[in-house]
């Protein structure tokens, strides 16, 4: 629905918009000048707030008139909070048909009207200036419809102005109409009651597309919205999309010529709502047809049926509507049982409704409605989280209730040590797509840890959330498949396997790598926590590429804790290189200092784990045999002041001094084990002999 947010700030924040825009002057304040004073600047007029004249009530009614405009008439009620004073007030304007007529709309506001307190009074139209720095969120409009209201000290007056605007619609027959409410943030303080309603005229609730804010009902034919002591912002903005041959357009891939030219008829009429008409025209077709086709006929009694509906007819509703899943069908049906009094066949259908990907919210509502209070059932929406594919994240959103409103996605991450946050917003629209995709933009810098969650809204107001997640980052041109896998020990290692690259010379990944390497790794980690007693981190991001270059660009980024960037090839012993990286991780733990961890630890912590034999490996558990609490204060001072100044400071040696240190006793271990098989064996000679002898 961004199409439409943007169109909003182009068209309805001028033709639809009632923004009394107050432009203060002090009546003791001459020496602000004409400029500051009358909010004029050269002989355009420009906004400003206010912060003495507050809007206390503001009620809205707008009217379809016909499917091409909506008539206006708002009335305010406005009161001084200070010294007597003069205001001008102005009500913008958009662009007229005579000076747009390259683009085929007009945004001109039409039969303009203003009263003060029941009195009509003339008002100017005068052309626009942009905002002053002054004025808030003022936005620059070409025209303004201007007129003077002088207030006493306390003083309330009620402002009253009308007019006609166009619609906007589109080739598809989907008409847009709506309100501006955010302008009147500019008065002072919050706006104490709002009423606004939408009398929908003949647009029937199967037949809204979109119905934004949430939180409105139906009531006598009309939306209504109320808030109380209201703050307005653009998520308050009214706008309502609507198509007259909504639920009724045929299957493109299956409608028959006669199907087509029955719909025609039916769609022609639409244009002036005309349902007697269309009736007749449908009907002396029938006559002119008799031998249609039976889905051309159930087709042809079904618009039949709904101007029969609208004319008073009810008798026919179970034969057309009963069993279908059309809009239509649910609207009419539950009007039916509702009239008839059949409560379970209604709440059995607004059950049905429900689970119908192609329900809109706003017949949803309508449906529920028409239920006794007490039986009005809500849930709330449900959530299906998928495997990450950068840059879109992925969720299947669904609402028991057909009334799923919004999907939004959270994320967050740190770049350069400062807090970024992003939120994308995407509006439901009717049938339901299989998964929602929310892009990210702009894109973190690679190897960076991202937490994000998912919400969805219904019409209802219940918001479903997802558990925070986090994921790593990565390049989306690079092509990634993102598994995550819990482990038994602690936490969770997600894997990132690069699947889409098809460059010549370069290794598949195989299918199941990282089930592999999970295993393996899972029996590495208890065993390090045996022998080094490191605590496990919550969380370790693997990414395996097949691809050099991506491999080389992906380790310039200079992975930071947490995270392992391997390269995959045929001849790779990647075993070794994840069991040496997750032993990264494990000291890493401790502190950044462990990154500059000399190759020789790092391969004596492995060979200690793997026991395997070596002189890393004795140096290694040289330091261990020392106590656990000389070890523990190592490992905490080479976290933060690197691993040399750790080891002088802890053990009183230097890596060669160590190094020399465990060669000598491995050395001497030769001789006193060589020394005393020659002792054992020294001392068997005898025995030996004596037995010799004794043969």
């Amino acid at each position: 629905m961004g199409f439409f947010s943007g169109l909003l700030g182009r068209l309805f924040a001028s033709p639809l918009l009632l923004f009394l825009i107050l432009l203060l002057m002090f009546a003791n304040a001459v020496a602000w000048a004409d400029d500051a004073s009358l909010g004029r600047r050269g002989e355009a007029v420009r906004l400003l707030n206010n912060d003495q004249v507050a809007m206390v009530e503001e009620r809205v009614a707008l009217s379809l008139e016909g499917l091409s405009r909506t008539r206006v008439d708002a009335t305010f009620v406005f009161r001084n909070t200070g010294p007597a004073c003069r205001v001008l007030m102005g009500f913008p304007e958009g662009v007229p048909e005579t000076e747009r007529k390259n683009f085929g709309d007009d945004l001109g506001l039409h039969d303009f009207k203003t009263w003060i307190d029941g009195q009509s009074i003339p008002a100017e139209r005068e052309k626009g200036s942009p905002p002053g720095q002054d004025s808030g969120r003022a936005k620059q409009y070409p025209y303004w419809w201007t007129w003077e209201l002088p207030f006493g000290v306390r003083e309330a007056h009620q402002v009253r102005n009308s007019y006609w605007v166009k619609n906007h619609s589109w080739s598809n027959s989907s008409v847009l109409t709506g309100y501006v409410l955010e302008t009147g943030a500019s008065w002072k303080g919050s706006i104490g009651k709002v009423r606004v309603s939408l009398d929908l005229g003949r647009i029937l609730p199967f037949q809204l597309e979109r119905v934004t804010p949430i939180g409105y009902r139906f009531e006598d034919g009309k939306l209504v919205w109320e808030w109380t002591e209201l703050e307005p912002g653009s998520e308050h903005n009214i706008e309502v999309i609507f198509n007259p041959r909504l639920g009724t357009f045929p299957d493109p891939s299956g409608a028959s010529d006669q199907v087509w030219d029955i719909y025609n008829i039916y769609a022609q009429g639409l244009e002036q709502l005309d349902y007697r008409q269309i009736l007749t025209q449908l009907e002396d077709f029938e006559k002119k047809n008799p031998s249609l086709k039976p889905a051309d006929r159930n087709y042809l009694l079904r618009l039949q049926g709904i101007c029969r509906f609208l004319l008073g007819g009810r008798s026919f509703a179970e034969e057309i509507w009963k069993g279908k899943n059309d809009l239509d069908s649910y609207y009419f049906l539950a009007l039916y049982y509702h009239e008839q009094g059949e409560l379970d066949k209604q709440q059995a259908l607004v059950k049905e409704a429900g689970q119908v990907r192609g329900i809109t919210p706003p017949l949803m509502l309508f449906l529920k409605q028409l239920l006794p209070p007490e039986l009005r059932s809500s849930s709330p929406p449900q959530l299906k989280e998928f495997p990450e594919r950068w840059p879109n994240l992925q969720i299947q959103a669904s609402d028991p209730d057909g009334d799923l409103r919004q999907v939004t996605l959270e994320l967050s991450y740190q770049e350069g040590g400062v807090q970024k946050t992003q939120t994308r917003v995407q509006d439901v629209h009717y049938p339901l797509p299989e998964l929602f995709q929310l892009w990210v933009e702009p894109f973190p810098p690679p190897l960076t840890a991202v937490t994000y969650r998912f919400l969805a809204v219904d019409q209802a107001g219940h918001t479903a959330k997802t558990p925070f997640r986090v994921g790593l980052w990565l390049p989306p041109e690079m092509g990634w498949e993102g598994k995550e896998i819990p482990r038994k020990v602690s936490g969770f290692i997600n894997f990132y396997l690069q699947r889409d690259t098809k460059r010549a010379g370069v290794s598949p990944i195989p299918q199941g790598l990282e089930s592999d390497l999970f295993r393996d790794g899972e029996g590495f980690l208890t065993q390090a926590q045996g022998s080094l007693g490191l605590a496990l981190p919550e969380r370790v991001f693997v990414a395996i590429l097949s691809s050099e270059k991506d491999f080389e660009q992906l380790s310039r980024a200079k992975a930071p804790p947490g995270v392992i960037v391997l390269r995959y090839t045929e001849k790779t012993n990647l075993v070794k290189a994840w069991r040496t990286a997750l032993l990264d991780q494990l000291f890493l733990t401790r502190g950044s200092g462990w990154a500059q961890a000399p190759a020789w630890f790092r391969q004596g912590a492995l060979d200690l784990v793997q026991n395997k034999n070596s002189l890393a490996r004795d140096q290694v558990f040289f330091l261990r045999r020392q106590g656990q609490e000389k070890w523990f204060r190592f490992l905490d001072t080479a976290g933060r002041e690197g691993f040399d100044p750790a080891l002088e400071k802890l053990y009183g040696v230097t890596g060669r001094d160590l190094a020399s240190r465990v060669s000598r006793q491995r050395i001497g271990f030769v001789f006193l084990g060589g020394g005393a098989l020659v002792l054992v064996m020294l001392l068997g000679l005898p025995q030996k002999l004596r037995l010799t002898k004794g043969t």
